[in-house]
């Protein structure tokens, strides 16, 4: 169960009795921070309040092979480290959470007005695979008489 604590520096503080740890989220309710003390997640506010990024950074994730939608809520440039959050419940039905190292982050791009344009051709050509794909398989279902053993009359 989480219970919150205070706002520190437009932040909030929660507290987590199950997991026994201190959670900061940002005004968008995104976990941006967690530690084992309210003064460690106080720490990471003052980090963050003091970043000349503006938060949150839309992006997309092409992780998967295709772009989707996120945006990273806060970085931890010291542990070299980002926190992205889904913009849309993906195939598992919810808007994933995840820290990122920067160093493996080639994956990362903003979603400038001319990558939303890429973004939307890349969308269309995935989805003309996965028609293809669908088509590969119904017609792979009437193939007929396989060589199994009953073709050759053995059980």
């Amino acid at each position: 169960m989480e219970t919150k604590i205070e706002e520190y520096k437009g932040y909030a503080i929660h507290y987590d009795s199950q997991a026994k740890m201190f959670k900061l989220l940002n005004a968008e309710g995104d976990e941006v921070g967690q530690g084992a003390t309210q003064e460690a997640v106080e720490k990471q506010a003052d980090t963050l309040s003091k970043s000349q990024f503006p938060f949150p950074i839309r992006v997309f994730d092409t992780l998967g092979g295709r772009p989707w939608a996120s945006r990273i809520t806060s970085a931890n440039l010291a542990g070299l480290s980002i926190w992205i959050v889904d913009e849309e419940a993906g195939q598992y039905g919810y808007k994933q959470r995840r820290k990122r190292n920067l160093r493996y982050s080639a994956h990362l791009y903003e979603r400038t007005e001319a990558n939303e344009e890429i973004a939307v051709v890349i969308q269309a050509k995935a989805d003309a695979i996965t028609q293809l794909e669908t088509e590969i398989k119904e017609l792979m279902a009437k193939l007929e008489k396989p060589i199994t053993p009953a073709y050759f009359g053995l059980k």
